[in-house]
């Protein structure tokens, strides 16, 4: 099984995030993928860690975030997966709020640029989660949301990335352009990273 049929599927420990994952990791096998799931009830953060050192097609993670971290699976934070090594993951679907949204060192606010990265008030700069994987080089595009999102809105977007990510890959096709292009008309996300054009 190559690269391009494996995905990680990341969920905050809440039925509504968990029950969703948990069905889109039986569809994805069902077509063809090698899935791992990670859940709050069996991983720490370290797991989820590990997990990102194998480059994977797809990394999905559906649930809380805020900016500069996701807050499920133990809090996430942009440092964290800057400090993660390894191959590049073709495509990181960060489904919840903030993926590009920085918070400011000793601030409550945060600030957003256009690589997503967050400038400090005096300078320093804050990183997003998403630009943590880019500049890292832990993935090649990002998905996500500037912003805060609502729980239906981000499910159905998740939902409609992902059908068209196990439709690509059942027809043989790449499923990772399937998302990126199904997300490029969607004006509530942002695409960033060498994929975008």
């Amino acid at each position: 099984m190559g690269r391009s049929e494996s995905v990680l599927l990341l969920g905050f420990y809440h039925p509504r995030y968990v029950d969703p994952l948990r069905a889109w990791a039986d569809r994805l096998r069902a077509a063809g993928c090698s899935v791992t799931e990670g859940y709050p009830d069996t991983w720490y953060p370290e797991d989820v860690l590990d997990a990102l050192t194998a480059p994977r097609d797809l990394v999905v993670y559906f649930g809380h975030g805020e900016p500069g971290a996701w807050s499920g699976l133990g809090r996430i934070d942009a440092a964290a997966v800057a400090s993660v090594g390894g191959e590049p993951h073709r495509l990181v679907l960060s489904a919840c709020c903030s993926t590009f949204e920085g918070k400011r060192a000793g601030s409550e606010g945060s600030q957003k640029n256009s690589d997503g990265a967050a400038e400090g008030g005096d300078g320093e700069r804050a990183q997003s989660v998403g630009a943590a994987f880019l500049e890292g080089g832990l993935a090649e595009a990002v998905v996500g949301y500037d912003d805060r999102i609502r729980h239906d809105d981000n499910r159905d977007v998740l939902d409609h990335l992902l059908a068209g990510y196990r439709t690509a890959i059942r027809d043989g096709d790449d499923g990772a352009s399937a998302v990126l292009d199904r997300a490029r008309r969607d004006p509530a996300l942002r695409v960033a990273g060498q994929r975008e054009r």
